[in-house]
């Protein structure tokens, strides 16, 4: 006995140090993972940049309209000014047509201030009546996308606390099976910090992985969300507005090209960051004050974390040989 308590007592290897302190290592993010996901409400999912090339092309749409429309508005003092110029016979048959001209643009402009419209008839009816109505497409094409930008933006924040609220156990499931399977590198390291070094170097560092474990887990869920189906609906009204413009040769300068954004892992992404961020200020914590709070050898992860000298007996504890 007093033989074994010896070699106990005796410091650890180099070698053992790293297996004792990647034990701890994982142990420090396993421990990490409930309260990253008991703050679930705190996942807020960015807005995409796709999302700005949709508030960018409602603003241009507009500013285009409204150049348009006065060019319109020129041609069409022009032309009545030529009509009196010609005499009253000839005033009256000109005032006459564009009466009838005006008539057909107000037709027109009234099909096309439907916004759905002008995604179907009234983009034809541009084409049937020509350049008065152009200021009018533009517009309708910009309330499309106001209408889906305003749609989509507040759902889509809360898809990542959404979907792990409700798929919470297989979410704990991927983080924890990565944490377990991972391999720790020159784990002392590590675990000397900084407050954030294991949390970087397990999460941060192979967060592909886990996005593209997480999004198997939670496709289905993400697929129903009302967030992914506005998103879906935006960017489709969108891409139907850019093929518009191309078919029908708007004489438009604003730059509109389709996007093309896998938006379920965008979201895995963000989510996967955001509760990373959340374990790497419990770690901070545990770091600080590390009694009490491992599941697994917590004698073992205080002195890691406490930066104790650690013993061939310590590395029997994590299971080495």
């Amino acid at each position: 006995m007093g033989c074994m308590g010896s070699k106990d007592a005796k410091d650890a290897t180099d070698e053992e140090k790293q297996e004792i302190c990647k034990q701890m290592a994982k142990e420090m993010m396993l421990i990490s993972v409930p309260h990253a996901l008991e703050n679930a409400d705190k996942i807020k999912i960015p807005m995409p940049d796709a999302f700005d090339s949709l508030k960018k092309a409602s603003a241009e749409l507009k500013e285009q309209a409204a150049s348009t429309k006065k060019k319109e508005e020129k041609g069409e003092a022009a032309e009545n000014a030529e009509g009196n110029a010609e005499g009253n016979a000839e005033g009256n048959a000109e005032a006459e047509g564009e009466k009838k001209k005006s008539s057909m643009f107000g037709a027109a402009a009234g099909m096309l201030n439907s916004a759905a419209d002008v995604m179907t008839k009234g983009m034809e009816k541009v084409a049937e009546v020509g350049a008065g109505a152009t200021s009018v497409a533009l517009l309708g094409l910009a309330d499309v996308l106001d209408k889906a930008i305003a749609a989509v933006e507040d759902p889509m924040a809360a898809v990542g606390k959404d979907v792990v609220t409700a798929k919470k156990e297989a979410v704990s499931k991927v983080f924890s099976n990565h944490i377990v399977s991972s391999a720790v590198e020159k784990a002392e390291e590590k675990c000397k910090g900084p407050s954030n070094a294991i949390t970087d170097y397990l999460i941060n560092k192979a967060s592909g992985h886990i996005v593209s474990q997480l999004l198997t887990e939670v496709d289905s869920a993400l697929t129903d969300h009302k967030g992914i189906v506005a998103w879906g609906k935006a960017i489709e009204q969108y891409n139907k507005a850019v093929e518009k413009i191309a078919s029908f040769k708007l004489p438009t300068t604003v730059e509109m090209k389709p996007i093309e954004l896998n938006i379920k892992q965008y979201i895995c992404e963000k989510t996967v960051a955001s509760l990373a961020g959340m374990m790497a200020e419990e770690e901070a914590k545990n770091r600080a004050a590390p009694e009490g709070k491992a599941s697994n050898h917590p004698n073992v992860f205080v002195k890691v974390f406490k930066g104790e000298k650690l013993t061939f007996g310590d590395y029997k504890t994590v299971g080495g040989q």
